[in-house]
């Protein structure tokens, strides 16, 4: 899991085309981002109950669903496209 804090570097900036319509930027790759936050977020279907990572260098739009929450990026490893980053 990630921490707020924590430097991260994306690996794979290759985004399904259907979800770019919800962000006004995305993660490229090997860039360095820092973790701002860790929430309980929703999927792109705007349904809870998956653990969203947001980046301080990237900050998208709210979601259309209550409680309005940032779009950030799902914190699953396999899934988030970014790794831990041990550089300094």
């Amino acid at each position: 899991m990630y921490l707020p804090g924590q430097k991260v570097v994306c690996v794979d900036d290759i985004f399904p085309e259907a979800i770019k319509k919800y962000y006004w930027k995305l993660p490229v790759k090997d860039v360095t981002y820092t973790v701002r936050d860790l929430i309980p977020g929703i999927d792109p279907n705007g349904e809870p109950g998956e653990m969203c990572v947001y980046l301080v260098e990237l900050i998208n739009p709210c979601s259309d669903k209550p409680p309005y929450p940032e779009r950030g990026f799902k914190a699953d490893r396999k899934s988030t496209r970014l790794n831990s980053s041990h550089r300094t």
